[in-house]
């Protein structure tokens, strides 16, 4: 790894010249290079060890890089650049976990409380007295354990039946009621659940949430924060018109934007957002940026690492 003062770190796109503007400030051991375009990126690439950004780079050898840092909790855009063996590579993390866990609540309780209903009968200047769904008799499945997972566990565990989490070895996670594989969630006939998906894209999710899992399962709410290509959407689109999913919140597709030709934008069960549900504030890159960097000088281990081999 390089001696933090031999850093020289290309920064562009979203955040990137606030960044700049930061690193120059309170870090002048390091050297900061903010580029306006991809184009002038790609031109002093050379000159440079450490990148810090999302990813503004089309597929690039960077084998000459000793640090990445993402400035998203994604990484999958990454993945189609040529690294070293010995690259560090970090990622942000910050408060997108509790902004994440805010959405799912949101869209869940306004299901359940037939919310966009009500609103429709106070429109419409109508009284009708119609029943609600309760979350504290609801379960929970979270797809992903790891950090974004926990933090939706967290939030959901007070007011729902149960929270089960779902990861590679069943492997019991605090704040989780249980923890099964995806083997056993597919076994399970379900009425009335509610699952989240917080999965990471990797060789190994991709696809991976298809007809298998909506199988057995009845009328559930089924909501997509992690990422677009972890879902089949056609398989969900069936799961629809068989009466397996009632209502879906997708907030990532395999496709953004998502394209105006989609048969998902009609689908009268599936609530549409651009990809908000955790955007990554500037906060959330300084802090995550912080503790990484502090690490690095102080030679312990360095937080929010990410395994380019496992893809996450």
């Amino acid at each position: 790894m390089a001696q933090p003062d031999t850093y020289h770190i290309l920064t562009s796109a979203r955040h990137g010249e606030t960044f700049e503007q930061y690193v120059r400030q309170h870090h002048p051991e390091l050297k900061c290079t903010y580029a306006q375009s991809e184009e002038e990126a790609l031109s002093i690439l050379s000159e440079v060890n450490a990148l810090a950004g999302f990813n503004f780079l089309h597929k690039t050898d960077l084998s000459h890089l000793k640090w990445v840092h993402s400035f998203g909790a994604g990484i999958d855009a990454f993945l189609r650049h040529n690294f070293s063996a010995d690259l560090l590579f970090t990622k942000t993390e910050g408060e997108m976990g509790k902004r994440m866990a805010e959405y799912c609540l949101a869209h869940v309780l306004t299901s359940l409380q037939k919310i966009n209903y009500f609103q429709q009968l106070q429109h419409n200047r109508e009284w009708i007295q119609t029943e609600t769904d309760a979350l504290f008799e609801r379960d929970i499945y979270i797809l992903g354990t790891g950090n974004i997972g926990s933090a939706i566990a967290k939030i959901f565990k007070p007011l729902a039946n149960k929270v089960v989490g779902i990861n590679t070895r069943a492997n019991l996670i605090d704040g989780f009621s249980a923890c099964i594989t995806i083997e056993q969630l597919k076994r399970l006939k379900l009425d009335q659940a509610i699952f989240i998906n917080t999965l990471p894209l990797t060789a190994a999710t991709k696809d991976l949430i298809d007809a298998s899992i909506f199988n057995n399962k009845k009328d559930l709410i089924f909501i997509n924060v992690g990422r677009g290509a972890t879902l089949n959407e056609v398989d969900l689109l069936h799961a629809i018109e068989k009466g397996q999913v009632k209502k879906a919140i997708l907030d990532v597709f395999r496709k953004e934007p998502l394209p105006e030709d989609s048969e998902l934008w009609n689908n009268k069960a599936i609530t549409i957002t651009p990809h908000i549900s955790g955007l990554t504030s500037f906060e959330d890159v300084i802090s995550s940026f912080e503790q990484v960097y502090t690490a690095i000088k102080k030679g312990t281990e360095v937080p929010y690492q990410v395994d380019i081999k496992r893809q996450y």
